[in-house]
């Protein structure tokens, strides 16, 4: 969970004031509300203040609303939930002063996306990160491949290089020892037997190209938000966690499904 620093503020201050004062409230029962606990005493009034909460898509909202926004309605505060299409925008709204926190990253891709972008932004909280997941497109199964299958990923460096140790866990890759994983790219695969090619697209944009690879690695909260209708439950076949050195986030599956083995 994201809020811009204090060294961020400008003349409108109060948005950065009310962010603050929002991080305090959270940091204050967090614990309690995602322990599901008693702990936090309500202030209640008319005066309520509203929190506006940039997610994406998937389960970031229904996790604020089930263990958070609770005890913020006890202090006195409103919750109005803002949903971004991608990644790009929940952290540029966030240091416009366009929402007071956001909730749908890693500490790796914050770190990353700050540092290129010049934002001046602080995590407050880790929370759950969706896995990625392997998931079959034109292929039968990742048995089945074709030589020169063609592979859909993440176009943005985190992302990609998640998705990049997601296949090398499924056995499709290797990379190369001797670079960092969590920078690793494509030019860094030391291994490719199948002798796979990468179509790299926004992380967004996965679902709906899945038809036209053989196989794509979608990012968790983007299959968990696929419509209803979507066949992509069914063609989940493998999904993992991948870890870097400075996430400590918990994961969780992309989404259930029987018989997916989990890597």
């Amino acid at each position: 969970m994201t809020i811009r620093t204090a060294s961020h503020e400008t003349p409108a201050g109060s948005r950065s004031s009310r962010a603050r004062r929002a991080a305090a409230a959270l940091v204050a029962c967090l614990a309690v509300a995602l322990l599901i606990l008693p702990g936090c005493t309500s202030t209640g009034g008319s005066n309520a203040e509203t929190i506006r909460v940039g997610v994406c898509a998937g389960p970031y909202q229904d996790m604020f609303e089930q263990a958070i926004e609770p005890s913020l309605t006890e202090q006195g505060y409103s919750v109005k939930y803002v949903e971004f299409s991608d990644y790009v925008q929940p952290n540029n709204a966030l240091a416009d002063g366009e929402i007071d926190l956001n909730l749908f990253q890693h500490a790796t891709y914050l770190e990353s996306f700050s540092k290129q972008h010049n934002l001046d932004l602080a995590s407050i909280v880790e929370a759950p990160t969706a896995a990625m997941g392997v998931f079959l497109g034109k292929a039968g199964s990742l048995d089945q491949l074709p030589p020169n299958a063609t592979v859909a990923i993440p176009n943005d460096d985190t992302n990609l290089s998640r998705a990049l140790r997601v296949l090398q866990q499924a056995g499709l890759i290797t990379l190369d020892a001797s670079v960092d994983p969590a920078k690793a790219g494509v030019n860094n695969i030391a291994e490719n037997p199948r002798g796979l090619s990468f179509q790299q697209v926004n992380a967004e944009v996965l679902p709906t190209v899945l038809d036209s690879v053989d196989v794509a690695v979608i990012n968790g909260n983007y299959a968990i938000g696929a419509p209803p209708a979507s066949t992509l439950p069914t063609r989940l076949t493998s999904s993992s966690c991948p870890r870097d050195t400075t996430t400590s986030s918990p994961c969780r599956a992309p989404m259930p499904t029987p018989n997916s083995p989990r890597l």
